[in-house]
């Protein structure tokens, strides 16, 4: 333990770091039935938000968090080319959870 006492900025950035946390646990248990959280296996499972949110109504809306180059055990992969291909690798996993997938199509 530190010799120094916490800052007001530490306290306040761990409030709302504790808070947005609450909140978005909150937020997907009291969420209305046409919504769906999930982070879907093969994917880092982030503490505070979800991957993937799939939203059900007169339309099907996916929406994706940003992604990053890490893959599902939280390892970061290394150099820019590496993380690229994690990101879209990430995309393909989380899309795929929701019935997404390649298709082919003739013209």
């Amino acid at each position: 333990m530190s010799d120094h006492p916490a800052s007001r900025r530490d306290v306040v950035a761990a409030a709302v770091t504790m808070a947005a946390a609450g909140a978005a646990s909150e937020a997907q248990a009291q969420a209305p039935s046409n919504l769906r959280f999930s982070n879907p296996p093969g994917m880092s499972k982030p503490p505070s938000y979800s991957h993937v949110v799939e939203v059900n109504g007169p339309h099907r809306t996916i929406y994706l968090a940003g992604q990053t180059g890490v893959d599902a055990n939280g390892k970061v992969a290394e150099g820019i080319r590496a993380q690229t291909v994690q990101v879209m690798e990430n995309i393909k996993t989380a899309l795929a959870s929701v019935g997404g997938g390649s298709s082919t199509s003739s013209s």
